[in-house]
């Protein structure tokens, strides 16, 4: 049964986000073979607004995942496969080339064995869990829409299965797919030169990556966010930022975190870095084996503090959950401005100001209270409290019973009545 205390749902909230930031479960030995992650393929969703490779300690989130799995326990290492990545992030064991790997069908058959030999040389160093992260997964999905020669999920299966001489390592994936690029489009079937043509009925690619993926991760900026979250506190039209407001020559909106590869970087503004550093949102959907899913939404913040500096000089980030975060709380549509919520103007009674008055004069609240309502001896056990009396108007009070006074008007006949 799901506990239903907010505290113990928070903290296994917790527990859950960090242990699957760290690829948790994966390399623990069992009668001799590593054991499987709690996520073995995670997919990042990330955009121009919010690259997995921007932000927080200058590798994003790529770069926070890749630091954890270094300073874990176990034995793992890192092989990241870079399709357009120059600069890899830090704490990675090893960096494949992948820029020209889908040029050709030949090309695309060398970069399998390439990774193969990379996980081949990693477990000969005792690694027991070995974490392929891949840049981006758009060069793949557009061979995997445009030839039936090639299958992405089979490819993608191809780059985790161990190699023979090391058949107990656990290989687990992290990839990430840009969804502000356009999705690949179906190519017209070729007849000249012998190619297979393209099936019209395939699904998406990120359709079958959603499938196959045990944990999506969507990212946000987080000034973005908090904007949207004032804006819908006055019920008001979310803005839109970037991409999505349809200007020309806007690429990026305000609070965006694309282009900042390194917070440290002398070449970008201290604005740049102010967005950069204030965190991530991450909004998490995790898969269990059972097949029960838990949503969750968390914000990653860089971490200053001294006693979060572990090995390698890594700082990690601090996980806050979205819903209990103090800048998530404070932005309720409180206005600055007019210093009330909607940014309706107030005065300094805290009243709000309109065209009529709205307040009742000493009279009319005296008044009120003096109203007896419907049924309310019924209500009060049969006692008025009206100057202490036992009656109202006159009449004793009977416990609830309607009373009824006939008038002059009324046709009474007893014998109807008996009937």
């Amino acid at each position: 049964m799901a506990p239903t205390n907010p505290a113990h749902v928070r903290t296994q909230t917790h527990l859950l986000i960090n242990k699957v930031l760290e690829f948790g479960g994966a390399g623990d030995t069992k009668n001799g073979k590593a054991g499987q992650s709690i996520s073995p393929f995670m997919l990042i969703l990330d955009s121009l607004e919010m690259p997995a490779m921007a932000g927080l300690h200058g590798g994003g989130l790529v770069g926070e995942i890749c630091g954890r799995v270094k300073q874990s326990k176990t034995a793992s290492r890192t092989i990241f496969i870079s399709f357009e990545t120059l600069r890899p992030p830090e704490n990675v064991d090893s960096v494949v080339r992948a820029h020209n790997a889908c040029a050709s069908p030949a090309t695309i058959s060398k970069l399998a064995k390439d990774v193969q030999l990379a996980i081949t040389e990693a477990a000969k160093e005792s690694a027991n869990n070995i974490i392929l992260v891949i840049d981006t997964l758009h060069a793949l999905a557009t061979q995997s829409h445009s030839n039936t020669y090639f299958s992405l999920p089979s490819y993608l299966t191809g780059l985790l299965t161990p190699p023979p001489s090391h058949p107990n390592v656990s290989i687990n994936l992290l990839a990430c797919y840009h969804t502000s690029l356009p999705s690949p489009t179906i190519l017209s079937p070729p007849s000249t030169d012998g190619s297979a043509p393209s099936n019209p009925y395939a699904p998406n690619p990120l359709t079958l990556l959603l499938h196959l993926a045990t944990t999506v991760k969507v990212l946000h900026s987080f000034p973005q966010n908090l904007e949207k979250r004032a804006v819908r506190s006055r019920a008001q039209v979310e803005p839109g930022f970037g991409l999505v407001e349809g200007i020309d020559g806007v690429v990026q909106g305000l609070g965006s975190c694309g282009g900042v590869r390194d917070a440290s970087d002398r070449r970008h503004d201290r604005k740049s870095k102010a967005e950069a550093s204030q965190g991530v949102v991450v909004e998490m959907q995790h898969r269990r084996r059972s097949g029960r899913g838990i949503v969750s939404s968390f914000v990653l913040e860089r971490s200053l503090t001294p006693t979060t500096v572990r090995a390698n000089n890594f700082v990690r980030s601090t996980v806050t959950l979205l819903r209990d975060h103090a800048a998530y709380q404070a932005a309720s549509g409180v206005d600055t401005n007019s210093g009330s919520e909607g940014g309706a103007a107030s005065t300094q009674d805290g009243e709000v100001e309109s065209t009529f008055s709205m307040g009742l004069t000493e009279k009319q609240r005296k008044d009120r209270e003096g109203v007896v309502l419907p049924y309310y001896d019924a209500q009060r056990g049969g006692v008025s409290e009206i100057a202490g009396d036992l009656s109202v108007d006159g009449r004793s009070a009977e416990g609830g019973r309607i009373l009824y006074d006939m008038g002059v008007e009324d046709d009474f006949d007893e014998e109807e009545d008996e009937i």
